[in-house]
């Protein structure tokens, strides 16, 4: 039968016979057994005789046979050991597969319906000369007793061994490709004719590789003789522990020490890398991704808290900082910190700790870091060695929308809801727009400040901007969005970026000075953006509103063009994006990642 093996013949050189739909269930010359199954010749009558398990005749060619069959070597197929001594062909049903074989008793073999080997010559024992006066009894004398029967022919035990090593080499070295970590697993490849130790493979194309394996069994290790002949295949095997990585594109195994995100149990220093892997903190992967940093475990002793995660990023040129949110739950646990890293380090220095759970902004100046808790806007020196200071009072679990631009804090007042702007050392805090609806986002460049309201009829958002220092209208309530609720409001010059809204994808450009709008990277789903040398770094999502239904990807978008290339396929979705010193940072499953760009 050629079921599905052009690939494991394709690396043989083994050419395969063409085949037709056939059926047994026919007659020829008034024979009503024609083709059906038999013990001996006395089961078929009419001059037929007894050979590969059928009712059939010898033939000198396919003519002979009559329709929907064909004249086959009896030398080349094992079930038809059964043939009488001196015929060499016989007439075979054709087939493409068991099913075309109408009793239920015979089975498709290399295209042609056959009496089952195993109840032919069972423990593939042979009948002697005197088992009965038939002779469809007799052994046929070519048959060696030292050699398998498969596909290709009679082979010994070590070219049977060779062939497995072959096709198990070839199918695993196509099989292996890989994305990302996640794409890998080690799986089993062993056939019937010998037990293989587990090989790192990709999962993507695992069912298509254990196919092809079941393809190679039926092939070349359903001779009912082989264990007889060859062993059976299950001697004791020393297989070292298998551990799959996604290595420049390829699966392989690693022996990197295995954790998990959950009990984080690595030696030393080493952090869980995103394989679940032990690594070096900082320490690319042979993919060139490098684990920083992973959020907190959860300490807390209630039975359901909330696990926030890192939820902020700041690249300076010195150093990359974050905030680590800690966990939430109704005792309102202070347990948030905040970490610096140097660019092309592997230690965290810890800034500040004990900070409230949430935070909806992280930014810095030349001096400081600023950041949001639930009590307000907060300030600590890049270089940490003292407390934060409150710049912004407020009581909000999930803060407010805020801005860091040219000295300012600009922030929604929580106590009138009014755009409010005040220094960096909390002094002067002073009313910048009273406006009148419900502000979503704020974004600043040059001397203007852009505030994203709640749209009329409380529909989708509206865009105002107004100069700074003295909060002169420049653009007025233009309809913006679609809905606010898509990611971050960003300003590069005079054009505002953001998503169309959650009903439509796509990443819009709006070009301030002629108040007009275009389009790119119209097929991704984009989010989580940062901005850096005239490219938006973002993550795109296949799969709109679906985030746990499609594919995660990192993603440079040119705002000139439009054109975008991948940069790494997630394992799940991405937090936030960075992009500083030469790097690309981002939060993913958990983890602070580095690549270099």
């Amino acid at each position: 039968m050629m079921s599905n093996t052009w690939k494991v013949l394709a690396l043989l050189g083994v050419t395969a016979l063409a085949g037709c739909y056939g059926s047994n269930g026919q007659t020829k010359d008034g024979q009503s057994h024609w083709l059906e199954t038999c013990s001996t010749s006395n089961d078929c009558g009419g001059g037929a005789l007894c050979a590969c398990g059928v009712c059939t005749i010898d033939c000198g060619s396919t003519a002979a046979c009559g329709a929907s069959s064909t004249c086959e070597a009896v030398d080349d197929r094992q079930a038809c050991s059964d043939a009488p001594s001196g015929v060499s062909r016989v007439c075979l049903a054709s087939c493409d597969d068991d099913d075309d074989c109408d009793a239920s008793s015979l089975t498709c073999v290399a295209d042609s319906c056959v009496g089952d080997p195993v109840s032919i010559l069972p423990d593939g024992e042979v009948p002697s000369e005197d088992a009965g006066t038939d002779a469809g009894n007799v052994p046929d004398a070519s048959i060696d007793p030292t050699k398998v029967q498969t596909i290709e022919g009679p082979l010994t035990c070590s070219e049977l061994d060779q062939r497995r090593v072959e096709v198990l080499s070839a199918l695993a070295n196509d099989h292996r490709s890989c994305e990302t970590e996640r794409d890998c697993v080690c799986a089993s490849t062993g056939t019937n004719c010998q037990y293989e130790c587990n090989q790192s493979l990709s999962l993507l194309a695992i069912e298509e590789f254990h196919q092809s394996v079941m393809d190679f069994n039926h092939d070349y290790c359903s001779d009912a003789r082989r264990s007889s002949i060859c062993g059976d295949g299950d001697g004791d095997i020393d297989c070292a522990p298998c551990r799959a990585i996604c290595v420049a594109g390829e699966c392989t195994s690693t022996t990197r020490e295995g954790c998990s995100i959950t009990g984080l149990v690595c030696p030393g220093d080493q952090v869980c890398h995103i394989d679940f892997n032990c690594i070096d903190r900082g320490v690319a992967d042979d993919n060139g991704v490098a684990t920083l940093a992973i959020a907190q475990e959860i300490y807390l002793s209630q039975s359901n808290p909330e696990f926030m995660g890192i939820l902020g990023l700041v690249v300076t040129s010195e150093a990359i900082y974050w905030f680590d949110s800690g966990t939430f739950d109704s005792d309102f646990n202070d347990d948030a910190a905040l970490y610096r890293m140097a660019h092309d380090d592997d230690t965290p220095e810890l800034l500040a700790s004990g900070l409230g759970f949430a935070t909806n902004g992280l930014a810095s100046d030349a001096t400081s870091l600023y950041y949001s808790g639930p009590d307000g806007i907060w300030s600590i020196p890049l270089a940490g060695g003292v407390e934060p200071t409150r710049v912004v009072e407020y009581e909000s679990p999930f803060g407010t929308p805020w801005i860091l631009h040219d000295g300012f804090v600009y922030y929604v007042n929580l106590a009138d809801h009014f755009v409010h702007r005040v220094r960096t050392d909390g002094t002067g805090d002073e009313l910048f727009w009273d406006n009148d609806k419900t502000v979503y986002e704020l974004t600043a460049s040059g001397d203007t400040v852009y505030v994203e309201v709640r749209g009329e009829s409380d529909v989708g958002s509206s865009l105002f901007g107004f100069t700074a220092p003295d909060s002169a209208a420049v653009v007025q309530q233009i309809p913006f969005r679609t809905d606010a609720d898509r990611g971050r409001l960003l300003a590069v010059s005079d054009q505002l970026l953001s998503d169309l809204g959650s009903l439509q994808k796509g990443l819009q450009i709006f070009e301030v000075s002629s108040a007009t709008y275009r389009t790119i990277a119209e097929d991704a789903w984009l989010d989580q953006r940062s901005v850096s040398d005239g490219y938006v770094y973002s993550l795109e999502s296949t799969v709109a509103g679906m985030p746990d239904m499609g594919e995660y990807y990192v993603t440079r978008t040119a705002i000139a063009d439009g054109s975008s290339e991948r940069l790494r396929r997630a394992v799940g979705a991405v937090g936030q994006i960075a992009v500083g010193g030469g790097y690309l940072y981002w939060i993913e499953d958990l983890r602070l990642m580095r690549k270099l760009l």
